[in-house]
């Protein structure tokens, strides 16, 4: 509750060792080592308690969720499938149909593709409006348009050392740009997904209730 993950895992560690012939408790602390680790963006870990777990609907709802993350959306759906059909479990089975739906359409909603922004960042800044990020835009072109100018302005002037440390450092800036605008893609499609999976958690309050 208090979103302390790390202690929560090492409370749940030394209370599972206290608790092995009880396999109903014992898969319900499964079930919270795998949110604990999908709290703490470790998709993977979660996923594997999660199918440790496999009786219960909600950590197959969450091991769906986590190969989302890891981007196996194949899996994903397949996860969600199994649960669709249950005959009790209404608000479980909705977020799996939604999730499905996500995964075959929605996902591909205002995701930005890595490449293309990386692609446009050969005019620096272009990539970073593809993202819509227009002050970091804005800072690329003035900074890599400054540099580039300084060093044509130092040649010309005959300070051929300080014109080639000034056309370095513009080159390293020109790629640091390219680089920024792939993270930048890729951060904007990690803050999409979140906001998605906090939107359904908020429609379905009760699919975190201990």
């Amino acid at each position: 509750r208090g979103k302390e993950y790390d202690n929560a895992i090492s409370f749940i560690r030394a209370a599972r060792t206290l608790i092995k012939n009880k396999p109903d408790v014992t898969s319900k602390f499964n079930y919270y080592l795998g949110i604990c680790y999908l709290k703490l963006d470790m998709p993977y870990f979660a996923l594997f308690y999660f199918e440790k777990n496999k009786m219960c609907l909600k950590s197959k709802l969450f091991a769906g969720i986590s190969n989302i993350y890891l981007h196996n959306c194949d899996s994903a759906i397949a996860k969600f499938n199994t649960i669709i059909t249950y005959n009790d479990e209404t608000a479980i089975k909705d977020v799996a149909k939604r999730l499905i739906i996500y995964c075959t359409v929605g996902r591909r909603n205002g995701r930005k593709i890595p490449i293309v922004a990386g692609s446009l960042s050969v005019i620096p800044g272009l990539g970073y409006v593809y993202t819509k990020h227009y002050q970091s835009a804005l800072s690329a072109l003035m900074l890599n348009s400054l540099l580039l100018g300084s060093s044509y302005e130092f040649h010309k002037r005959g300070y051929k050392a300080v014109s080639i440390t000034s056309l370095a450092i513009a080159i390293t800036w020109y790629i640091g740009n390219i680089y920024g605008a792939i993270a930048s893609a890729k951060r904007v499609n990690e803050k999409s997904e979140k906001d998605f999976f906090e939107e359904i958690f908020r429609g379905f309050p009760d699919l975190l209730e201990l």
